[in-house]
C-alpha cells in the first residue's frame, strides 16, 4: 500500500477515535494504538519512506511486539548502543568479506574416467 493511502487511512481512523498517534522516531516513522481493544491493543507503524522494517529502532520494535507497555521516549538508547542500520543487501554497501572474489568463475568437478 502507498505511503500517501495508508498514512490517509491512519488519519481518518484517529479522527474518528478509532486510534491515537503514540510518538515517532527519530527516522520519521510514526507510531499508532487503537483505542477500542482493551485486552489485546492493535499497535501499528506508518513508514517515513516505503515499508522497510530495518528503519525501526529497537526499542520501538519492542513496542510493537508489545513487549514493553510504555511508549518509547525520545532518548531511550543506551551509550553502548548503535544505530540500526537499513537492510544494505543487493546494494555498492553490502558486507563482503575479504575473502569474497566477485570475479571468481566456479568450475563444476567431473570424475575421472577408469582406466581398465
Amino acid at each position: 500500500m502507498s505511503s500517501f493511502i495508508e498514512k490517509a487511512r491512519t488519519k481518518t481512523l484517529e479522527i474518528l477515535g478509532f486510534c491515537k498517534h503514540v510518538g515517532s522516531d527519530s527516522v520519521g516513522n510514526t507510531y499508532y494504538q487503537s483505542t477500542t481493544q482493551k485486552n489485546d491493543l492493535a499497535r501499528w507503524v506508518v513508514y517515513n519512506k516505503g515499508n522497510d522494517p530495518t528503519t525501526l529502532p529497537p526499542v520501538w520494535a519492542a513496542w510493537l511486539q508489545s513487549k514493553t507497555l510504555p511508549v518509547p521516549q525520545k532518548k531511550q538508547c543506551k551509550d553502548w548502543q548503535k544505530q540500526r542500520l537499513p537492510n544494505l543487501s543487493g546494494t555498492d554497501k553490502a558486507h563482503k568479506p575479504e575473502q569474497s572474489n566477485d570475479s571468481y568463475s566456479y568450475q563444476a568437478w567431473t570424475p575421472q574416467k577408469n582406466k581398465v
